[in-house]
């Protein structure tokens, strides 16, 4: 486990962060103390032959390497089984020197630890051997010395003795490891300690009772008699104590489990997860990322990221740590992530310098599908266990099936609100009567459930007249720009209409689309345009601007498509109620004028009435009839002008054009008409 040495010890410190000063201490101290006791004590000390030292290294070594992780952190190798004979055999001192150096290849080397951990461990065996040599000495021959006890007083070695001796060296190992992880995970001293020693010292005495009872055997003492009821106990306080860390494991799995079944709500269920596995883990940095439909992953929630770190848009993870995991379809522990070949470049950019050490990723899993991933971070290296790994893969193989259960929940219940949704806008359009009731319905629907800032509708067909234009928040220019773009099948309207499908463009800055200049000056980002089917054909779009990137989910495009669907209905509806409120003002002022013609003898009161009906009953505000005589026209009636004379020549203007050919004149705009003289 790497532990920073000290450079500047008052650096302010991040949190979770190791101080210097307390990681050197802790670190180094047991390695100087016990190199400082070999120094003073190894002249004049029994040595034993090369041969029996080698031996002993060579079972140190394997001992060292297998280890029984531990549920509070750290492990327990089984070096109390080698280490406490050799001290019977060779004596405190080789003993120290065979355990180190077994520390150091088993426990270092050969599991490619960080450099940093090599002096905590080797020191602690070797403190813990000089220690427990002591002990024996001291009962044995009742002075303390680090020289080995002779074996006729080793062969005579009581129960008293041999139960100090491995007294001292459990708790000898199990204070300095409790001070390590208290260092280097931030945790009360005496809680870590309470947690280890637990696990620690009836192993380290079961353990080293057998390795003691074979030693002094070979002594012929009578001490391997007298240490089977000891054995016997140690063997049953490590039954006990795992008996009950495997029960309290399994009732806190059950509620927890049970916990998160409890809830079919997605974003309850995520937070519940994310509680459990932040209690058991204890990071800095968590999130839960999801799997989408189309194989994007999206983080879902996130706990201690910052703004520059959290992407909230859909990814893809085809590598990094991420996609190893989704790849192996296992879970993913690294001690030092910034030694990982694994790390990627957007990974460094967004985790500079110390911010992640110790990483672990937990796919969730349903059956043989992934569903997402749980990622928890730490600044200190080595910070999770293999422990925590399991229980957290626990976890995530049950929230796996919850999640995919929650996600249909939440999609039924988004399904309902949005009919429901749908249902009301669609009363509340199909009840206006005229266009602009329609559209400031509209207007105002999707200003409160699609954030919209600005709205247009505009009506017409390919390479036909725009028939209306309604806008909320656009200017009239870029409204009549919008809707000849619509007429001439280009722009967005002209691609939706086109298309006969929603286009929505997620950043108009960015996107070439769409016509940036436009967006840059008026300040919106996202637009949708969705068409208005109605039948089989296209009667105009329905657009939509937000002045921020707003994303478009499936569902919100396809409530958008639906509403502008019902909006064609409506649009219809409107302009049909129009057309017959139209044909039945014509009818009435053709039967007002039949009545009238039938009364009335006198051609001028006759005209004079019909140019009153036009003008009053089909609002036009100029109303102008004339009687062709010879090569004038007399202006006998009209409404709306002023100043006019009393006849013109049928050579001049549009109604002398009327005039001469016999033919009705539909003119769009009277200022491009030649014959227009006003």
């Amino acid at each position: 486990m790497k532990i920073p040495l000290p450079s500047a010890p008052e650096v302010a410190l991040r949190s979770g962060q190791v101080r210097p000063s307390t990681a050197w201490l802790v670190t180094w101290g047991p390695a100087l103390l016990a190199a400082a006791l070999l120094i003073g004590t190894a002249p004049g000390v029994f040595l034993p032959s090369w041969k029996l030292l080698a031996i002993f290294l060579l079972l140190s070594i394997p001992a060292e390497h297998f280890q029984i992780p531990l549920a509070s952190g750290g492990s327990q190798t089984f070096g109390p089984a080698v280490a406490l004979p050799a001290i019977v055999i060779l004596g405190p001192v080789p003993a120290a020197i065979a355990g180190a150096l077994g520390a150091a290849i088993g426990n270092g080397v050969l599991r490619r630890r960080a450099f940093d951990r090599g002096p905590f461990e080797t020191g602690q065996c070797a403190l813990a051997a000089l220690l427990a040599g002591a002990t024996w000495n001291l009962y044995l021959r009742h002075a303390l010395s680090l020289d080995r006890v002779s074996p006729d007083l080793a062969g005579r070695a009581g129960l008293a003795a041999t139960a100090a001796v491995l007294a001292v060296y459990a708790l000898a190992t199990t204070l300095q490891a409790g001070l390590f992880l208290s260092a280097v995970f931030q945790e009360p001293f005496w809680v870590g300690l309470l947690n280890s020693a637990l696990w620690r010292i009836p192993t380290a005495a079961a353990l080293g009772a057998s390795g003691l009872s074979i030693a002094i055997a070979i002594w012929g003492g009578e001490a391997p008699v007298l240490l089977i009821p000891l054995v016997i106990a140690s063997l049953i306080a490590l039954l006990f104590t795992s008996h009950r860390q495997d029960l309290r494991e399994s009732t806190a799995l059950h509620e927890a489990l049970t916990d998160l079944l409890e809830t079919h709500d997605l974003d309850a269920l995520l937070s519940r997860l994310a509680d459990k596995v932040a209690r058991l883990t204890k990071p800095d940095a968590l999130w839960i990322t999801l799997r989408n439909s189309d194989d994007s992953y999206e983080i879902a929630l996130e706990r201690g990221l910052t703004p520059a770190q959290f992407h909230g848009g859909p990814a893809v993870l085809p590598n990094g740590a991420s996609g190893w995991a989704l790849t192996h379809r296992r879970p993913l522990r690294i001690a030092d992530y910034q030694r990982d070949a694994r790390r990627t470049a957007e990974s460094q950019a967004a985790f500079p310098d110390d911010g992640v050490r110790a990483l672990l990723i937990v796919p969730l899993m349903a059956g043989s599908d992934p569903v997402g991933l749980i990622t928890v971070t730490k600044p200190i290296p080595g910070f999770f266990t293999a422990y925590q790994e399991r229980v957290v893969s626990t976890f995530a193989a049950q929230a796996a099936l919850v999640v995919n259960n929650a996600r249909l929940y939440t999609k039924s219940r988004e399904d309902l609100t949005r009919v429901e949704e749908l249902k009301a806008i669609s009363e509340r359009i199909n009840s206006q009567q005229d266009l602009q009731a329609v559209f400031d319905t509209i207007a105002d629907w999707t200003h409160e459930v699609l954030k919209a800032d600005r709205c247009g509708l505009y009506l017409g067909a390919l390479d036909k007249e725009t028939t209306h234009t309604f806008a909320r928040g656009l200017a009239d220019d870029d409204v009549r720009n919008m809707a000849a773009e619509m007429q001439s099948g280009i722009g967005l309207t002209g691609l939706a209409l086109r298309l006969g499908q929603p286009v929505i463009i997620a950043d108009a800055h960015a996107d070439g689309r769409a016509n940036v200049e436009r967006a840059r000056r008026l300040g919106y980002r996202t637009i949708a345009t969705f068409p208005l089917i109605y039948r089989s054909g296209a009667i105009g779009v329905l657009a939509l601007y937000h002045n921020t990137v707003r994303p478009y989910g499936s569902s919100e495009a396809a409530l958008g498509g639906a509403v502008a669907n019902q909006v064609a209905i409506a649009v219809q509806n409107a302009l049909l109620l129009e057309e017959a409120e139209r044909k039945a003002h014509q009818l009435g002022l053709l039967n007002r004028t039949f009545t009238r013609v039938a009364s009335t003898l006198h051609p001028s009161e006759l005209l004079d009435a019909l140019v009153e009906e036009l003008h009053t009953t089909l609002n036009y505000p100029l109303v102008l009839i004339g009687l062709l005589d010879g090569d004038q026209i007399q202006l006998t009636a009209s409404r709306g002008y002023t100043g006019l004379a009393a006849a013109v020549p049928v050579t001049t203007g549009v109604i002398g054009r009327v005039a001469r050919t016999g033919s009705a004149a539909l003119v769009a705009d009277v200022r491009r008409d030649p014959d227009f003289n006003g």
